[in-house]
């Protein structure tokens, strides 16, 4: 049996076969195999080609399996034929930006221009730069360039009073840091009525000055003495005709100083001058009671021109009808009437329980004569007789 030097395997297309020596004294050896398995074996030496067919173990199909599913030695390629790598497999790669391949070795493109990396050791990484745009810290609100500026050349400390700001601990005596108002929430300070305790305030209560009264304070409830509360105006309410309140009292009683809803009232003086004024005519011996008539009751009210003249009588003896009598004078002139006889008015009032209607009449002549006469009645001994006369005076 020959020796086999180099065996020759024929590719899937049947176009070729892939050699490989086996042996120092390899000759051309091209091994197949046919549809029963059975392998060919075709040996060429010295350019004569001698055909020998003989089985060989199926070992060698087997092989040929086995094979035609690998990858060549030198199976780069442009497509993911051969397998791309993924998060999830190892496969193959191709170099892309920021990456430099040199004989198969790849390693990290540096540099300072655009897909390169910066170095580690970079001096651009920690050398000394100013900012594109500075930084202006405004200490006056309007965003003007009133305040600080930085733009990295220096080192610049900024503080609560570079920028405007409050520090944290700001209380102050002034008002520099804004005052609450109405309109605005802000600082404020106490004062009176207000107790302070570590930033707490509340309301101090008590009895003293510059304290104030709890709402169930037995002041605010108990029984007291008004207290004298006088005043010149009608700052206490004024009392009118329709309202309890003061009032201011007036002396004056000859003219209108005021009425009801001016708050004026008359004083003691003044009720006191009226009543003098109407006591000065009336006079107990104005009028005298004539012979038999008895008199306990003499009023006489003078205003102006005018004299109302009440009184009353009874007589001894009985007064017939149609009778006249003189039942008194006034001897007072100032309360004569006007003219000779007659009167303004006159108010007769007759007992009660008389058999017949009253018809009586009262005469005041010049000379004081007070004359009763009866008309249509007649009236008992010992009768009151009530009159009430109203006439003009001299």
């Amino acid at each position: 049996m020959p020796t086999i030097k180099e065996i020759s395997i024929k590719d899937p297309s049947g176009s070729g076969f892939d050699s490989r020596d086996i042996g120092a004294e390899a000759q051309n050896v091209e091994v197949s195999y046919d549809s029963n398995g059975n392998i060919i074996e075709d040996i060429h030496a010295s350019g004569v080609v001698v055909d020998h067919t003989q089985g060989v173990p199926k070992t060698f199909k087997d092989i040929q399996t086995s094979m035609g599913g690998k990858a060549p030695t030198n199976h780069a390629a442009s497509d993911g034929t051969y397998g791309v790598a993924s998060t999830e497999n190892f496969g193959h790669v191709r170099v892309g930006d920021g990456v430099n391949v040199n004989s198969g070795t790849i390693s990290v493109a540096y540099g300072n221009s655009a897909k390169t990396a910066c170095e580690g050791n970079d001096s651009r990484l920690s050398d000394t730069r100013n900012t594109t745009n500075k930084v202006t810290f405004n200490n006056g609100g309007s965003g003007d360039a009133s305040g600080a500026e930085f733009n990295g050349s220096a080192a610049k400390t900024v503080s609560y009073n570079t920028i405007g700001a409050a520090p944290t601990s700001h209380a102050s005596s002034a008002t520099t840091y804004g005052v609450a108002t109405t309109a605005n929430y802000g600082h404020v300070k106490t004062s009176t009525g207000i107790t302070n305790s570590s930033g707490t305030i509340s309301v101090a209560y008590g009895t003293a000055a510059g304290t104030a009264c709890q709402g169930n304070d037995s002041r605010l409830s108990n029984s007291r003495t008004p207290t004298a509360h006088a005043y010149s105006t009608t700052a206490y309410g004024a009392g009118t005709a329709s309202s309890f309140g003061h009032v201011k009292l007036s002396d004056t009683y000859t003219s209108n100083v005021g009425a009801a809803a001016n708050s004026i009232a008359a004083s003691q003086t003044a009720l006191y001058n009226v009543y003098s004024l109407i006591k000065n005519y009336w006079s107990d011996s104005a009028f005298t009671p004539a012979s038999g008539i008895t008199s306990d009751m003499q009023d006489i009210l003078r205003i102006s021109k005018w004299v109302m003249f009440r009184f009353n009588f009874k007589r001894s003896s009985a007064i017939n009808s149609r009778t006249q009598i003189q039942i008194g004078t006034i001897t007072n002139s100032d309360f004569l009437p006007i003219g000779a006889a007659g009167s303004a008015g006159i108010s007769i009032i007759m007992p009660v329980g008389l058999a017949s209607p009253i018809s009586a009449g009262i005469d005041i002549v010049k000379n004081g004569a007070i004359n009763f006469w009866t008309k249509d009645c007649s009236i008992n001994a010992n009768i009151w007789v009530d009159v009430i006369v109203l006439y003009a005076v001299n």
